[in-house]
């Protein structure tokens, strides 16, 4: 009887502890039920473990660890901290003789990163412990936000609030592209029954700005609550991405958004027709595109925003020569970024400033590339280029409608 008593006394010691929450340090854990030979008493304290867990991946401090439990021959994890390479994803310690993998890894403790689970090699899953998803380029993505980060409350709804409007899809002739090309304008509360004049910000990947980046609902929370101005905004989605933003169609792209649309918007909406009021912004292949027409038409937009923008040394060895234009620039990059787009986006800011442009803001957040790092930095492009406070003009101009 003082056996069992004895058996009975230790596994309630190791169990308790666990069903109150983790007392210990998770590798400690880790460490004991590696010890336990019993497997029915180790199954039965993984149990007890994974139940205390309250929030997947765990998190202890600066280490995430991710879990899985399942059967499966192998795991790994893939994310924007491995760039999302299969080959260099860590591959989930297994405790033998069960279906539980975990791996371990150490975060900045404000980061934020987009991950997945790989299971035997070939099965690219959702971690099925963690219910928070954030939707990507290529569908939705686990999210692990470590305890720092700070949640971009303007990306959700908020009822209550006065709202823009969102025009349905518009479309224009291109001559340049010689193509009919869509677009969709955001107009500020009150654009109806006002005859006030606007900025205007031009959106690369724009229709993927509103569904993946809540642009809308973004510019709808920081009109409504002062932190920008009002402005219209113009949703420009790409015919052929690769050969208009970066390929052999750029110059044709750009004619078409500095001198074919933007004439059409002037016409039809109540913009300020001044460059120091006209922005044009996007990410990653679309941050360059905007580089690349700001530069050439310095005329037309006096603002340009790159979010993880793509900065070849081309791009570098073209800012190094010429007379310094009137430009004014937003910059971000994510830590996970892309190899390469951190360092290269670096040196395109040393050669900004070098040159004597003005970069109003320069950031690199720990995070990847990704629609989730774009999203969540709108508020810094949007208060950057357009702070509440600017007087707007009034009365309508000459060019658009009364």
């Amino acid at each position: 009887m003082k056996l069992v008593a004895a058996i009975i006394l230790s596994v309630t010691s190791l169990l308790v502890p666990l069903s109150f929450g983790l007392a210990q340090s998770f590798a400690s854990l880790l460490l004991r039920i590696n010890s336990e030979l019993n497997s029915g008493r180790r199954s039965a304290t993984i149990d007890s473990l994974m139940s205390a867990i309250k929030q997947f991946p765990y998190i202890e401090d600066s280490t995430a660890y991710f879990i899985y439990r399942g059967d499966a021959e192998s795991v790994k994890v893939v994310g924007d901290f491995n760039s999302w390479n299969p080959t260099d994803a860590p591959v989930m310690t297994n405790l033998v003789g069960t279906n539980f993998f975990y791996h371990r890894q150490q975060f900045e403790m404000d980061a934020r990163l987009d991950y997945k689970f790989i299971v035997n090699d070939t099965d690219w899953t959702l971690d099925p412990l963690n219910p928070r998803t954030i939707v990507g380029g290529y569908g939705p993505n686990s999210e692990l936000p470590m305890p720092g980060y700070v949640q971009p409350v303007e990306v959700y709804d908020n009822l209550g609030i006065q709202r823009g409007q969102l025009t349905a899809p518009d479309s224009v002739f291109s001559e340049s592209l010689n193509s009919i090309r869509a677009f969709r304008v955001y107009l500020p509360p009150g654009y109806e029954t006002s005859a006030t004049c606007y900025p205007t910000l031009y959106v690369h990947d724009g229709y993927d700005y509103i569904s993946l980046g809540s642009m809308n609902l973004v510019l709808d929370h920081l009109i409504a609550f002062e932190k920008i101005e009002p402005l219209i905004v113009v949703f420009v989605p790409p015919g052929n991405r690769v050969e208009e933003y970066v390929g052999s169609r750029m110059n044709e792209h750009r004619i078409f958004m500095a001198e074919e649309l933007r004439a059409h918007i002037d016409t039809v909406y109540r913009t300020i027709d001044d460059a120091g009021r006209r922005a044009i912004m996007g990410a990653s292949a679309g941050g360059f595109s905007s580089i690349y027409v700001g530069f050439r038409n310095p005329e037309v937009f006096g603002l340009v925003a790159s979010q993880s923008g793509y900065a070849p040394d081309s791009l570098l060895d073209t800012l190094r020569v010429g007379p310094v234009k009137p430009l004014r620039f937003y910059i971000d990059v994510g830590t996970y970024d892309l190899p390469s787009f951190l360092a290269s986006n670096g040196a395109l800011r040393d050669s900004l400033v070098s040159r004597g442009y003005r970069v109003e803001r320069y950031q690199e957040f720990h995070e990847g590339h990704s629609w989730g790092n774009w999203r969540a930095h709108l508020d810094d492009v949007l208060t950057t280029f357009f702070p509440s406070g600017r007087s707007l003009h009034s009365g309508s101009k000459s060019n658009a409608p009364n």
